[in-house]
């Protein structure tokens, strides 16, 4: 089933929609402009492109597209819906609201995937002939296990059968995307396939890439079809696994297959994600800057790859400056590199191209201006300019222009007289942000921490309720427990607003180490907490008439003791 609301978001910007009724400036990460809420001289509307929110704080008021046009329009929710998917094209009248019934169709199918994924492991696991393929494409036992590769070899009526006797019904199988219904015959769709689970950000399985074992089959890979749990475009392949090392490194690896990935990963480059396909989304690249400033492409050294390196990195740019080309040389691919020659994978990670030498050998290979290259040239500036413009930074354009100068041997004045021209054209202008003092309770700090780790919550909800008699006041909490930590039920936008207010004032949540800090939180929490209790206690029991002064002696001897 189709979200309406997410439909619309994914064809819809907020920047997009905010700059029909702001005159938008670019502001570091930030979009800037006078409030439509109110009479003002100074810009304090914000919108962050990045979380997808316009906040005003002057008023106080702002949200994701769906708020903003509410506001500004002056109409209800429903009437904001129908406005802005009359806009983008998409047909409400096909679709509804997701409702508890949905959340609970999506957690089956979730249980559904996962269990087939063990039978398939189980599969293989029996299959020497496939599993000395992997091992011959020199992927290590621990490995398959981990990535829990499998085998889809039996009949599918064996399946289907194994399902149902877990309590699945045809209808969930189906939805899965992984059965097809051959009038009234379930066929799964992968079979004589290696297969490859595909898992969202929280490690639900949610789909599947299918490698052929039979020369007659004409798809080298089969993946699952889009479904209401797995949109290709908002996937990666491995980010499950490499999310707490690209945060760590604050670097992502892009290749283009499952098993560069997985070659990659297995070779100590833990912080790498496939991109299934060639081409980034902006989804795809606004998940991945949440955790990485740093984008190191290593796609498949064709003209494919390289098309797809050029415009993906517009998109990059949106978010970052620090965009890499690692160059494999001879190797088509990671997952060759590292059969032949591993050194190679290693030093070309060390000292990758920068965008510029990028660019320049894919239009300038000869790095030498003549009468008959003078359209590569144009070529070559354009796709520097694109990337230049989208930055906005006046610093990296000086730097870049001067490095395209020494290159090539051009004048740098000219350049820049140029990169203006080409700038003149354009719509957005530069401007910066300035920082300022902030305050923050530990209980809101901490909630925040919690928030920016939000996939990692499940290692925290233990934490969250030994201390919740501390935590109970501050709504993020409060609404976690009630909704039993089921994240589909709950609706968390407002700290995003919180979040981008607090890295207006200087303070960036990407940047900090989030699992130290909670810890930290989380002892001064409890330091507080007990000393507080120790201090009520001590006052109750100073009154005579306390007739359950045993119990608080114990719970004050205990609390003494800790």
């Amino acid at each position: 089933m189709v979200d309406p609301v997410q439909e619309i978001k994914s064809k819809l910007g907020i920047v997009e929609l905010v700059s029909d009724y702001v005159q938008l400036k670019k502001a570091g990460a930030y979009f800037k402009g006078l409030s439509p809420f109110t009479n003002e001289k100074t810009p304090s509307f914000y919108v962050s492109p990045q979380k997808d929110i316009a906040f005003c704080f002057s008023t106080n008021q702002g949200g994701d597209i769906f708020t903003f046009y509410q506001l500004v329009e002056n109409c209800n929710f429903q009437e904001a819906l129908k406005d802005l998917a009359l806009r983008t094209g998409v047909n409400i009248e096909t679709m509804k609201m997701p409702t508890s019934k949905d959340i609970e169709k999506k957690n089956r199918v979730f249980d559904l995937q996962e269990y087939l994924s063990k039978i398939f492991q189980k599969e293989l696991s029996k299959s020497k002939d496939n599993l000395n393929y992997l091992r011959q494409r020199g992927i290590k036992d621990s490995v398959i296990k981990e990535f829990d590769l499998g085998l889809c070899n039996m009949d599918s009526k064996v399946y289907v059968d194994l399902l149902s006797k877990k309590g699945f019904s045809q209808q969930e199988m189906i939805d899965s995307g992984s059965f097809s219904d051959k009038a009234g015959y379930l066929e799964c769709k992968f079979k004589d396939r290696l297969m490859i689970p595909i898992s969202d950000s929280r490690g639900n399985v949610i789909a599947f890439g299918g490698r052929k074992l039979l020369e007659s089959q004409k798809a080298k890979y089969l993946n699952s079809p889009e479904t209401f749990i797995y949109k290709k475009n908002q996937t990666l392949y491995g980010f499950d696994k490499a999310k707490e090392r690209i945060r760590e490194t604050k670097t992502v690896i892009l290749v283009e297959g499952y098993f560069d990935q997985i070659a990659c990963y297995q070779n100590g480059f833990k912080n790498t994600v496939a991109v299934c396909g060639t081409a980034l989304t902006e989804n795809q690249v606004k998940l991945l800057s949440r955790f990485a400033e740093r984008f190191v492409f290593c796609l498949d050294n064709d003209k494919a790859g390289k098309r797809a390196i050029a415009n993906t990195s517009e998109i990059i740019a949106k978010f970052t400056d620090q965009i890499y080309i690692m160059n494999l040389g001879e190797f088509k691919d990671p997952a060759d590199c590292f059969n032949e020659d591993p050194s190679v994978f290693v030093e070309s990670m060390r000292n990758p191209l920068n965008l510029i030498s990028f660019y320049q050998a894919l239009y300038l290979p000869e790095k030498k201006i003549t009468q008959n290259n003078t359209k590569s040239l144009q070529d070559f500036l354009e796709s520097v300019f694109k990337i230049l413009f989208i930055l906005s930074d006046e610093i990296i354009s000086e730097i870049w222009i001067r490095e395209i100068a020494d290159l090539l041997d051009l004048p740098k004045q000219k350049l820049l007289s140029k990169y203006s021209s080409f700038r003149k054209n354009q719509k957005v202008e530069v401007d910066t942000v300035k920082s300022a003092k902030f305050d923050l309770k530990i209980g809101d700090y901490l909630a925040l921490l919690v928030y920016s780790d939000i996939d990692n919550l499940q290692e925290y909800k233990s934490l969250i309720l030994d201390n919740f008699n501390y935590l109970k006041e501050i709504e993020f909490f409060n609404l976690l427990k009630t909704n039993e930590f089921d994240l589909f039920k709950i609706n968390l936008k407002f700290l995003d607003v919180k979040l981008m207010e607090l890295e207006l004032k200087g303070l960036n949540f990407e940047k900090l180490d989030l699992r130290v800090e909670i810890e930290k939180c989380f002892s001064r929490i409890s330091s507080q907490y007990k000393k507080q209790r120790i201090a009520e206690i001590q006052r109750q029991l100073s009154r005579n008439d306390n007739k359950n002064n045993l119990e608080l002696l114990k719970e004050l001897q205990n609390l003494m003791k800790k």
